[in-house]
């Protein structure tokens, strides 16, 4: 397998690590997880794409397992990234309009309701 680092002609454990990879990918993200997940993103995915899409899973993965090495210890959670006043104006009680106000501009009414045409 090909790396982008130089190869160290003394050092054979790069050659350990390298054939390992393919392994771990393949027990986490095996053929059947990864047709099962292109079926239900309903996606057409070639055996190419699977093994490529196998090692990004397990990428993805790795991402997660050194996130959740960080001591959160003590934090408080977030809700939101910033602190949110509240911009809601205070709920005064107000006299509003009168039923003959809101009528003012109906087509057609009936005592206090709107007449529209039937609906079928």
């Amino acid at each position: 397998m090909s790396s982008d680092r130089p190869r160290d002609p003394k050092n054979n454990s790069q050659d350990v690590v390298e054939s390992q990879k393919p392994q771990l990918n393949q027990q986490l993200f095996n053929q059947e997880t990864i047709d099962k997940i292109a079926k239900l993103s309903r996606l057409a995915v070639s055996d190419q794409q699977a093994l490529a899409f196998s090692q990004q899973l397990a990428q993805a993965l790795k991402h997660f397992e050194e996130i959740s090495t960080v001591e959160t210890g003590g934090i408080e959670p977030l809700i939101t990234p910033t602190q949110i006043e509240n911009w809601t104006r205070e709920d005064v009680v107000d006299r509003g309009l009168s039923v003959e106000d809101m009528m003012a501009n109906a087509p057609e009414r009936v005592g206090n309701l709107f007449k529209v045409p039937p609906v079928v």
